[in-house]
């Protein structure tokens, strides 16, 4: 998602059903990564493995006011 506006990225990101959101550039690599609802088995990476049962959502925000 590209915008300067941060309470409206922010507002969509949250309500979007993905695994990660992007704003104004790509994911970050070191945050975890998997689908969301029946699109995907679980996340991928260490540090989520205790989270396998949560709905965990990575957003990255860059360049907004």
């Amino acid at each position: 998602m590209a915008t300067e506006q941060a309470a409206i990225a922010m507002k969509v990101a949250m309500r979007m059903e993905s695994g990660g959101v992007g704003i104004n550039g790509p994911d970050a690599i070191a945050l975890p990564f998997g689908g969301y609802k029946m699109s995907g088995l679980g996340r991928e990476g260490a540090s989520t493995t205790l989270e396998e049962m949560s709905q965990v959502k990575a957003i990255v925000l860059k360049g907004v006011r």
